[in-house]
């Protein structure tokens, strides 16, 4: 295994995480990571490296989002199969060919393909980011909550209640309802560590009842993998799909209906025809509302759970956007027609959740600071939000379409030009600018990704302005 040879160098220029992601591309180019080899766990190779737990899990995402790892739920990180992805030989001798230590070749990355020698520079505008705003979260005030967690004895000498600590699911219950409209009881709510362990508590709940799950595209791939793991098939699905008179061909189906990836959130007249549609055809929804309350041009769309009144739809929350990702408490509504489902196999599961982040995340809710949190994030991305589409539109022109900049982190580009999305993220990330290529839905143009919640306004023009000198001699 890697973790014996693998050497790291602490002075070199290049971030640790970096050198590690290229360690790593490495010994599955070799072969010494074989696909579906299970990798260490982020504690175990923090120490045997003799690094930071978060140097590896920043390395372990980007792999996972570049397709050289695979997440499992409870299992861990596993090598991806790449055969007939990646032109192995001329990966390694780009490798090889690298001069200086921890700088990483063009071709160890499967998106946009370039030249063996070229050598890519470090990332210095991260369009690609999952992370938050630095400087937005008050940790002074955070702090507080959790030293009065401590307080707590026997919370702290337990496991914790299976669905999550009582006081946080009436608080989340009380805060969805006012502000996302989501209706339940404090019985409906569990509480895990982040969307995955709900998934996988979720697919027992459903194993009964469901034989294929519809992914809205672009699709939520760690969802799909779960749901795959755990036995049940998986197709597209689109809200162009919905047919009334015939029977449905999911018994549930995943959509992000307050932020989706074209156009802006999904409207009420289309709403109403989708909970119409799984009324009728007696079909669950899962709503991933992870940044519903992210919206700047107008207020807040209330959530299809409060829609639908609680029925058929499965509402799932997550604090990582709103506070920080390291965070992981997450929660899920489930409808009542689920709870005695849920309740005959609750016990068997242990509660992934910190009990004691949760009475302090708890607290905080209860004292009003996350509301206040939330309308001081709103005022920094929309501030972004409308720089970014205004220097877009200023440096590009015509050449692209801004086509979702309303809601959410995220802004997309439709790109006037004949290069693949792939090829375009290529040509960016070799000027040091990481985007997202999106796979082309109804419209032929290449589409692009751009989440801006971890980028400083500060560099959103300089940024721009990169992009489009990467981009230039493609540009129609």
């Amino acid at each position: 295994m890697f973790i014996s040879t693998m050497q790291l160098d602490p002075s070199a220029a290049t971030p640790l995480y970096l050198q590690l992601i290229q360690g790593i591309i490495k010994e599955i180019i070799q072969g010494d990571l074989a696909a579906g080899d299970r990798l260490p766990s982020i504690r175990t190779l923090a120490k045997a490296l003799g690094i930071s737990r978060i140097t590896v899990e920043n390395a372990y995402n980007q792999l996972m989002e570049e397709g050289y790892l695979i997440s499992k739920p409870q299992s861990g990180y596993f090598a991806a199969d790449l055969k007939d992805i990646l032109r192995y030989d001329e990966i390694l001798e780009g490798l090889n060919a690298v001069s200086k230590p921890g700088t990483v070749s063009a071709e160890t990355r499967p998106a946009g393909l370039r030249s063996a020698q070229t050598v890519l520079p470090p990332v210095q505008y991260n369009f690609r980011s999952n992370y938050v705003d630095s400087q937005s979260f008050n940790s002074a005030i955070w702090r507080r909550y959790v030293h009065q967690a401590l307080k707590a004895q026997d919370l702290l000498t337990s496991y914790g209640e299976a669905q999550g600590e009582e006081v946080l699911r009436y608080t989340l219950a009380k805060y969805s309802y006012e502000a996302r409209d989501v209706k339940c009881t404090p019985d409906q709510i569990v509480v895990g560590a982040g969307i995955q362990s709900l998934l996988h508590i979720l697919c027992g709940v459903l194993k009964d009842r469901v034989a294929a799950i519809g992914i809205q595209s672009p699709g939520f791939f760690q969802a799909e993998q779960i749901f795959r793991d755990h036995g049940f098939k998986t197709e597209p699905f689109s809200l162009d799909m919905l047919d009334s008179s015939k029977p449905s061909p999911y018994g549930l189906v995943c959509i992000n209906p307050s932020n989706p990836y074209e156009g802006g959130a999904l409207p009420s007249v289309k709403r109403v025809e989708l909970l119409k549609w799984a009324s009728r055809t007696k079909t669950f929804i899962l709503e991933d509302d992870y940044i519903g309350e992210f919206r700047y041009l107008s207020r807040p769309i209330p959530s299809l759970q409060g829609m639908s009144n609680g029925n058929s739809v499965i509402y799932m929350g997550s604090f990582s956007r709103t506070l920080v990702p390291s965070l992981r408490i997450s929660y899920m509504v489930l409808p009542l027609t689920l709870l005695p489902a849920y309740q005959k196999l609750r016990d068997r599961y242990n509660q992934t959740s910190s009990g004691m982040e949760q009475l302090a995340l708890a607290g905080f809710i209860a004292d009003g600071h996350l509301s206040r949190h939330i309308r001081h994030l709103r005022k920094i991305y929309a501030a972004k939000n409308h720089l970014l589409q205004q220097t877009l539109q200023q440096v590009f022109g015509n050449k692209i379409e801004i086509a979702s900049y309303e809601s959410g982190l995220r802004v997309l580009l439709l790109v006037n030009s004949r290069q693949s999305a792939e090829t375009l993220a290529g040509l960016a990330l070799e000027k040091g600018i990481a985007v997202i290529p999106v796979s082309a839905n109804s419209d032929s143009r290449p589409q692009i990704m751009l989440s801006y919640a971890g980028i400083p306004e500060g560099d959103i023009p300089a940024a721009v302005q990169a992009l489009a000198r990467a981009w230039s001699s493609c540009l129609l």
